[in-house]
């Protein structure tokens, strides 16, 4: 390098390298909490399709926070898991936020399952077009049966984006949401 280049002086690379270090544990968390598959135990496949819209919260850098509605999203998913009762799961969302301009993003999260419909979760979410946006999430999935391999899911969430090129300086975004859709096993 040059001595007279400062590394990370412009261009975002700061930023970048937040990102990078974001994603890193993003796969860091899938690789090192995958569930193995004992030969007695069976893999499971469920997708989902849905709709999800909420709230959204951040301060605009005046040390308040300003609520209001979250754009619609269109929802789509994979949950890979195994049959024993209490199981883990890992999940994929991607989704296409509808409103105002469209945003295309993603959540991996794992989830674990309490009871035969409810489960609870914890991941990491990101906005990745047309901005960037890099967080946490958490949340509770109720599944309500149709049939032996189909369901209806209702999923609330709450996630914090602290890192990314939409979110403010100073700010955390904040999203409330609920998403719904029909859920099936594949």
């Amino acid at each position: 390098m040059a001595k007279d280049r400062v590394p990370f002086e412009s261009g975002g690379g700061i930023e970048k390298a937040k990102q990078r270090v974001v994603l890193a544990l993003f796969a860091f968390f899938f690789v090192a909490l995958a569930p193995g598959v004992a030969s007695a135990q069976q893999e499971m496949l469920a997708g989902q399709v849905g709709v999800g819209s909420g709230f959204e919260g951040g301060s605009p850098g005046e040390g308040s926070v300003i609520w209001h509605r979250a754009r619609t999203r269109a929802v789509v998913g994979l949950d890979f898991a195994v049959d024993e009762p209490g199981y883990n799961a890992f999940g994929f969302r991607s989704f296409v936020e509808l409103e105002h301009r469209v945003t295309l993003g993603g959540t991996f999260h794992y989830t674990r399952w309490i009871a035969q419909k409810f489960g609870l979760f914890v991941g990491v979410t990101a906005v990745i077009a047309p901005e960037n946006m890099f967080g946490g999430t958490a949340g509770a999935q109720f599944i309500i049966p149709l049939g032996k391999k189909s369901g209806i899911f209702i999923e609330p969430e709450l996630s914090a984006l602290p890192v990314g090129s939409d979110v403010p300086d100073g700010s955390v975004v904040v999203w409330v949401l609920v998403n719904a859709g029909l859920r099936f096993d594949i």
